[in-house]
């Protein structure tokens, strides 16, 4: 185990970059976004936590989902942000991973949320109107480990009796929100999941071409945390540190500010994961 550490360490890390306690704090982010798009994403949270801590916050951007919930639970990562389903899949298998608040995003109609939903999307001009129309067609999804892009658009479709393996003629797991909007846009695929973000910056890029075919229930936006082997002393002014913090950012995805909601603001979460789980059984 101790040699897997290494390697992702070596993998992962920064150029230059060190675990030593003494030279600061690991930050780490999901896959899914280029490393330009995570510095622009996270660059003004990680600089505010750095001045207010008095420590050195460096961002680690993870390839992959279970890299970051590995390196939560073996000591190789401080402070994460991580979507609501990893979340509660790490918490499960980590309970003493600490909870500190919610993110609240600029929706792109201006406002903030703490929340957000996905859209099952189709073109208007094509055939695709309702779920029933969807049977044999082409679906894109993101990816396995996203709540937007697999968890919601999945449970979506099993509510109504649907196993989505069986239902749809091919599946394509296109890692990028953008691109799920491009191969649509391309007629690559007859249906996309989209995030409401993602939907209306397609509707601003392409134009009013896009159907709404279903819409998830609000689902609770991504949470920071911080790791169990931080101690509480630390834990605190991390705490503190986050509460605070307040952004005018107009970068995609930022967070504004943050929501201590507590814990159970991610039951809907697990109750979800609990219906799809009995589902898949079935």
């Amino acid at each position: 185990m101790r040699g897997r550490a290494m390697l992702i360490l070596l993998l992962l890390l920064p150029l230059g970059g060190s675990l030593s306690a003494s030279e600061g704090l690991i930050f780490s982010v999901s896959p899914g976004r280029t490393q330009t798009e995570r510095e622009a994403q996270y660059g003004e949270l990680i600089a505010y936590l750095s001045q207010q801590l008095a420590t050195d916050v460096k961002m680690v951007i993870h390839h992959r989902y279970d890299d970051l919930s590995y390196a939560l639970q073996h000591e190789l990562s401080d402070i994460a942000i991580i979507s609501a389903a990893q979340y509660v899949q790490i918490a499960s298998t980590l309970p003493q991973l600490r909870y500190v608040a919610t993110i609240q995003m600029r929706s792109r109609d201006g406002g903030l949320s703490d929340s957000f939903q996905t859209y099952l999307v189709s073109l208007k001009q094509s055939r695709f109107r309702q779920v029933a129309d969807l049977k044999q067609s082409r679906l894109g999804l993101k990816d396995v480990g996203s709540t937007s892009g697999y968890l919601l658009p999945i449970l979506m479709l099993s509510k109504q009796g649907i196993d989505y393996q069986s239902y749809f003629n091919e599946i394509f797991f296109l890692r990028k929100s953008s691109k799920l909007a491009q191969a649509l846009v391309a007629g690559s695929i007859d249906v996309a999941a989209l995030s409401r973000n993602r939907y209306l910056q397609s509707v601003q890029q392409y134009g009013d071409i896009f159907h709404i075919i279903d819409k998830s229930p609000p689902y609770p936006e991504s949470t920071l945390v911080v790791a169990p082997h931080l101690d509480q002393a630390r834990v605190e002014k991390i705490t503190e540190a986050v509460v605070n913090y307040r952004s005018e950012s107009e970068v995609n995805a930022a967070p504004i500010s943050f929501v201590a909601h507590g814990d159970s603001y991610y039951d809907v979460v697990r109750q979800s994961q609990q219906l799809l789980n009995l589902f898949n059984s079935q």
